[in-house]
């Protein structure tokens, strides 16, 4: 079983944020303080695995599309680390 199929903070942030545990929303846009938004290299799902990388590539929030929706999810809140 892999790390993003756990039942942990991040899920239940995507449980509330997105109306499923396992969604798994694109990623539009990354944002680090200073360099502001900028489109990904590659195509990224925001995942748990996705969201660790970006955290320690130095980025603090993305910008995500789900169901025809646009959502800014901080990387921090959707780890559970603000808790």
């Amino acid at each position: 079983m892999g790390d993003d199929d756990n039942l942990d903070l991040g899920t239940i942030y995507g449980a509330a944020k997105f109306g499923s545990r396992t969604a798994t929303p694109r990623i539009l846009t990354v944002y680090a303080g200073a360099g502001g938004h900028h489109e990904p290299d590659q195509r990224l799902r925001l995942t748990r695995g996705t969201a660790r990388e970006l955290r320690a590539a130095g980025y603090t929030m993305v910008r995500v599309r789900h169901r025809f929706r646009t959502y800014e999810i901080s990387l921090t809140r959707y780890l559970g680390l603000d808790r």
